[in-house]
């Protein structure tokens, strides 16, 4: 921090720090959203009422990816992999606990998770499939979409590796001109009512 802000007030920073942030919003829009007339329509709002915009917009964006995510792991193809393979990985159990784990972290606030969405993969429990509990960690899902190099597995043991069985990024990126087309509906329709939150009605429209 320099000496210029170790000298002013923590709220005053907070402002500063606020109106960065709102101009990031702004920044953002005008270069996602291809309507020029929009984008200068967007920027006559109060930059308060521009950054929640931009915010509520981000939110369709992350749900996207959410799904994404979990359709691709649950859809993910185990055939032809050794038994051990099938055995944990194969099974619905598995697939739906990692399906399970994957979460929507939406941007809020003012400060630096203000335009910040994203899908977080968290690990966790399941009660999915005939046996029983399945547990899961979010490592698991990079190793079926990255695959993995051969390694030590512990007393002389070695793991082959094994290739990626999922493409999910594949998919996102396949994504990129239907996610820009949400953000700009979003942007239009929250210009419309003022930076009020986009419904789940209004999101279903949007993914049609």
């Amino acid at each position: 921090m320099s000496r210029d802000m170790r000298n002013i007030s923590a709220r005053d920073r907070n402002r500063i720090k606020a109106r960065a942030y709102q101009a990031a919003a702004s920044s953002l829009v005008g270069g996602l959203v291809g309507q020029k007339e929009v984008v200068r329509n967007f920027k006559k709002m109060p930059a308060e009422v521009q950054a929640k915009i931009t915010q509520n917009a981000i939110k369709p964006l992350v749900k996207l990816s959410v799904q994404t995510w979990k359709r691709g792991i649950k859809n993910a193809n185990a055939s032809g992999r050794s038994n051990a393979f099938r055995r944990r990985y194969g099974g619905t159990s598995l697939r739906a606990a990692l399906a399970k784990s994957v979460k929507a972290k939406n941007p809020s606030g003012k400060g630096t998770k203000s335009l910040r969405g994203y899908a977080v993969m968290t690990g966790g429990v399941s009660n999915h499939g005939k046996k029983g509990q399945a547990k899961t960690a979010a490592r698991q899902m990079w190793w079926l979409e990255k695959g993995t190099k051969p390694h030590e597995l512990g007393n002389g043991r070695m793991h082959p590796g094994m290739k990626p069985i999922t493409d999910v990024r594949f998919a996102l990126r396949r994504l990129k001109p239907r996610a820009l087309r949400m953000f700009e509906t979003a942007v239009r329709l929250g210009m419309r009512s003022g930076g009020e939150r986009i419904t789940a009605q209004q999101f279903k429209r949007m993914t049609k």
